[in-house]
C-alpha cells in the first residue's frame, strides 16, 4: 500500500475520533428532565459543535428521535463519512453509540441506514482494524527496516510506525523543533558526545506517559550516551494544554519534569503565548506519524554517523525502551 494512501486512511480515523471524543463537550449545566423545543435543541447542538476545536463537523440533517431526543447527521469535509449522534431532550448533550429500545432493536443502526450515515463507534472500529492491517502490511513489505525497530516486537502492546518515509519525515520535523519546544530529561546526555537520541511526546494528563516517565526516572541515560528530550503535547483538554505550556515555560527545572509526570507542583514561571504556540507546533509534528496518541517515541540510533537509523513507536513503556536499546548492545543501568 502506498504511504500516501495509508496516511489518508489514518487521518480519516483521527478526524473521526476527534469528532466523537469531543462530543462530550457540554458548555452549560442544565436541570435534568427539561424538554427543549426543536429550534432550541438544534441551536444548542450547533453551539456544542462550534465549541469544538480543529474544524468541527457540521449538521447535515436533523430528525426527531425516541424519548424526546433529536438525531443529527454530522459531516466534516465532503470527502469524510457522515456520522450519527443523539442529543438529549434538554439539548445540552450530544452522545454517540448504540441506542436500543425495549425490543432490543439497534435504533442507531436503523437511523444511520435510513439517513445515509454511519454509527461513529462501529465505523471507528472498522477503520482501526483496516488501518492496523495496512500498517502491518506496509511494515512487512518495506525494505531495509532496522533491526532495532523489531527488537522486542513480538507480542508487543505498542504500534511500530513501519513506513520508512514516514519515520524519516517525523525525524526531520523533530530535529527542526526549537530547543524551547522540548524539556531535557533528568539524566539526558546533552553533550555533543551523545550517541543515541530519544524523543518522547507526552501529555501531562496521560496516565501511560506518567507510568513511562516514572519507569525511566532512575535510568542513567548520560552514562549510556543517550540524549533524552520530552516534547509536551496536549490531547486531553484545556487543563492539559495549560500544564504542557507551563512545563515548557519552566523547561530547565525539576518542576517541569514533575508536571509532565502528573504531579501537582508550584511553578516559577507562568506560560506565555510563545509556549502555547509551541505546544500547537509539537502536536503538528507528532501527527507526522499519521497517528495521534501518547506516548509517541522516536529513536535515532548512532545519530550523525553513517550508521544512523531511526525508529518510531506509539505506546511503549519503560521495559520496551530497555529492550530496544538492549537489542543494540546498549544496557540501560540505574543511577547510583
Amino acid at each position: 500500500m502506498r504511504t500516501r494512501s495509508l496516511r489518508k486512511q489514518i487521518q480519516r480515523l483521527t478526524a473521526l475520533v476527534g469528532f466523537t471524543t469531543a462530543l462530550t463537550i457540554t458548555p452549560h449545566a442544565s436541570a435534568q428532565g427539561n424538554q427543549a423545543d426543536i429550534h432550541t435543541m438544534d441551536n444548542r447542538a450547533r453551539a456544542i459543535l462550534a465549541a469544538m476545536k480543529d474544524n468541527p463537523p457540521k449538521i447535515i440533517h436533523s430528525f426527531d428521535g425516541p424519548a424526546g431526543m433529536r438525531g443529527h447527521v454530522l459531516q466534516g469535509k465532503p470527502s469524510e463519512a457522515k456520522i450519527l449522534v443523539w442529543q438529549t431532550p434538554d439539548g445540552y448533550h450530544l452522545m454517540m453509540g448504540n441506542l436500543y429500545d425495549h425490543a432490543g432493536r439497534d435504533l442507531t443502526g436503523l437511523a444511520a441506514e435510513h439517513h445515509d450515515a454511519e454509527n461513529p463507534l462501529a465505523l471507528a472500529v472498522k477503520m482501526a482494524l483496516d488501518i492496523d492491517t495496512a500498517i502491518q502490511s506496509a511494515a512487512q513489505s518495506s525494505q531495509g527496516s532496522e533491526a532495532s525497530a523489531n527488537a522486542s516486537s513480538e507480542q508487543a502492546d505498542y504500534y511500530s510506525v513501519g513506513v520508512p518515509e514516514v519515520v524519516d519525515e517525523f525525524k526531520h520535523a523533530i530535529l527542526d523543533l526549537p530547543s524551547g519546544n522540548q524539556v531535557p530529561w533528568l539524566s539526558s546526555d546533552e553533550s555533543d558526545a551523545a550517541k543515541h537520541h530519544m524523543y518522547l511526546f507526552v501529555d501531562p494528563f496521560c496516565p501511560y506517559c506518567h507510568k513511562l516517565l516514572q519507569g525511566i526516572r532512575d535510568v542513567d541515560f548520560k552514562g549510556a550516551q543517550i540524549r533524552v528530550r520530552l516534547i509536551p503535547v496536549s490531547l486531553l483538554g484545556e487543563a492539559s494544554n495549560h500544564a504542557a505550556a507551563r512545563a515548557l515555560a519552566n523547561r530547565d527545572t525539576l518542576e517541569a519534569i514533575a508536571m509532565l509526570q502528573g504531579e501537582n507542583v508550584n511553578i516559577k514561571q507562568e506560560a506565555t503565548a510563545l509556549q502555547y504556540a509551541a505546544i500547537e507546533k509539537n502536536h503538528e509534528v507528532m501527527v507526522t506519524t499519521t497517528m495521534e496518541g501518547t506516548p509517541t517515541l522516536l529513536f535515532v540510533f548512532n545519530a550523525g554517523s553513517d550508521q544512523e537509523a531511526a525508529s518510531a513507536f506509539i505506546g511503549m513503556n519503560a521495559d520496551d525502551i530497555s529492550r530496544t536499546f538492549s537489542g543494540l548492545g546498549v544496557d540501560l543501568e540505574t543511577q547510583p
